[in-house]
């Protein structure tokens, strides 16, 4: 590593001084090292993760500031949307919704960020989710290019190849996405991959199993190899797990759906798949990422962890 070169020659370059002086340098030098390795074991990628969220209630502010707290005690660096991003969707880029639901109510500092944004169906409302994309040229803080894109973040062994899916459309046979997908996790930008769209694969009662996005997407990311599937739809945090399979060897799937939309949702009951953890609570979730681990919590609206989770890179 870089730093432990540059310690190498700067021992070597005191290699005259007096004694007493080198001891002390040398302790400097060595606190250095120690502090430099405890900065690099720490998560490359922070962000949260929120669905389900523009719907202008108490609860969205709730989650909005329990959410800034996350972001501001864990450094985050940036936000996920999970698609409902806006009830009805918005009809123009200058719609009263961008200020009401999304500016007023998330005007913490540590929410300041860039929105790497998923569409969900409601967002789709009478063709109106071109106007989320048109909206990406007006604030670049909310990013959404096209309806469904790709990104990284991080460097090296944590590097993270981020894969946004429109999944309204997938939820109905879309052939040429899926086949983007596809070409997209056969040639991965980062050593982590992670798959963000609005309907899940598996979750219950109201999101029950899609079989377009079970058999056609759930599929192609355990077969790839992808750490994790985040999606929203269904308004609670939800964690789950194909049956009879360790967190090392498959793609997990966790809902956050609980941004602020009014309508709880109970846990279901599923077929080959366990859900390893529910709450029904308004919430998000927030990840971290490092070369070795990725790390997912679910934080109610008061703040309060209530579930977290880790596993290593399925693809090492």
């Amino acid at each position: 590593p870089a730093h432990i070169l540059c310690m190498s020659i700067r021992l070597q370059a005191c290699r005259h001084l007096p004694t007493k002086m080198k001891m002390s340098m040398s302790c400097v030098f060595a606190l250095v090292v120690i502090l430099g390795s405890m900065e690099q074991s720490g998560a490359d990628v922070v962000f949260a993760a929120i669905g389900d969220w523009g719907a202008g209630t108490t609860a969205q502010k709730d989650v909005a500031k329990s959410m800034a707290g996350w972001m501001d005690k864990n450094k985050g660096d940036f936000i996920v949307t999970l698609g409902d991003n806006f009830y009805s969707g918005v009809s123009d880029t200058k719609h009263k919704y961008w200020e009401d639901r999304w500016k007023k109510v998330y005007t913490q500092r540590s929410l300041q960020k860039t929105w790497y944004v998923t569409l969900g169906n409601h967002d789709h409302n009478r063709g109106k989710a071109k106007n989320q994309v048109a909206y990406s040229k007006v604030n670049s803080k909310w990013h959404l290019p096209k309806n469904y894109y790709s990104f990284t973040k991080g460097s090296g062994s944590g590097k993270v190849h981020f894969i946004m899916l429109d999944t309204t459309p997938l939820v109905k046979g879309d052939s040429r996405q899926l086949r983007w997908l596809e070409s997209e996790l056969k040639k991965p930008k980062g050593s982590w991959i992670v798959v963000c769209g609005h309907h899940p694969a598996f979750s219950g009662p109201e999101g029950g199993v899609n079989s377009r996005m079970s058999k056609d997407v759930y599929s192609l990311l355990n077969k790839y190899k992808v750490a994790v599937y985040l999606a929203g739809h269904v308004h609670n945090l939800e964690h789950l797990r194909e049956n009879g399979k360790r967190a090392s060897s498959c793609t997990d799937l966790v809902v956050s759906g609980a941004g602020g939309a009014r309508g709880r949702t109970k846990k279901g009951g599923y077929r080959n798949v366990q859900s390893v953890a529910f709450k029904e609570a308004y919430g998000f979730i927030g990840v971290k990422i490092s070369s070795s681990k990725l790390s997912i919590s679910f934080i109610d609206k008061s703040g309060k962890t209530t579930y977290s989770f880790s596993k290593s890179n399925p693809r090492k």
